[in-house]
């Protein structure tokens, strides 16, 4: 199956475990990686990689121990779903066309100035969404 917005799937997964923190009642509470991976079906080492880079872009927090896990290091009011993206797979950068370089150089390609918008204003959307309106959008 095929669709329009494709991700990685590391940032569905950053995207996934951040939404699910902050739809957790005690913000403060550490939750363990492994339920996590198992709530989302998800490899414990792939997600142990995607929250290795979101604590580094400091949107989580760690601890380690037989109480230790993951929390949110921000309040979901302060966390975009551009930071999360990039946080994992690095600024978006936005191409003239959907072709090989090789093929089309995208510099009179109307198809191409036409996505290059479109991806302009992904980007913008992602970098005002936060995953509290994320979470209000769900809950509707």
């Amino acid at each position: 199956m095929t669709t329009m917005f494709n991700i990685s799937e590391a940032v569905s997964i950053g995207l996934h475990i951040c939404t699910w923190l902050a739809q957790q009642e005690n913000a403060e509470t550490f939750f363990s990686t492994r339920k996590i991976s198992s709530t989302f079906r998800f490899s414990t080492h792939h997600v142990a990689k995607v929250v290795q880079k979101l604590m580094r872009a400091g949107i989580l927090d760690t601890t380690r121990g037989g109480q230790g896990g993951i929390r949110l290091a921000q309040h979901p009011d302060e966390i975009t779903v551009y930071a999360i993206y990039v946080a994992i797979d690095g600024e978006v950068t936005i191409s003239n066309c959907l072709l090989d370089p090789g093929v089309c150089l995208g510099n009179c390609c109307v198809l191409g100035r036409w996505m290059a918008e479109e991806s302009q204003r992904m980007v913008a959307m992602m970098k005002e969404t936060t995953l509290s309106a994320v979470l209000k959008s769900v809950e509707k």
